[in-house]
């Protein structure tokens, strides 16, 4: 397994797992979340991958995004 630094070529990858996210919270609490929503647009993905300030790492398995973390520093 490889860690590093998301790009913009992951953004498909991560939307795709965020959707998986989404889904498992709405099948368990359909009173809170929405099915079929979306978290982040892919521009909203672009401002975050290059913000230093809020950087998302992928996890890869034999070249395939399969994990994600995104991070935020604060002093």
């Amino acid at each position: 397994m490889n860690i590093r630094r998301a790009e913009n070529k992951d953004i498909d990858a991560i939307s795709d797992l965020l959707s998986q996210v989404l889904n498992v919270h709405y099948e368990g609490r359909p009173d809170l979340f929405k099915g079929g929503a979306v978290k982040y647009l892919p521009e909203e993905l672009m401002d975050i991958i290059a913000d230093d300030k809020r950087p998302i790492f992928v996890a890869e398995l034999d070249e395939k995004v399969c994990g994600y973390a995104f991070c935020v520093f604060q002093q």
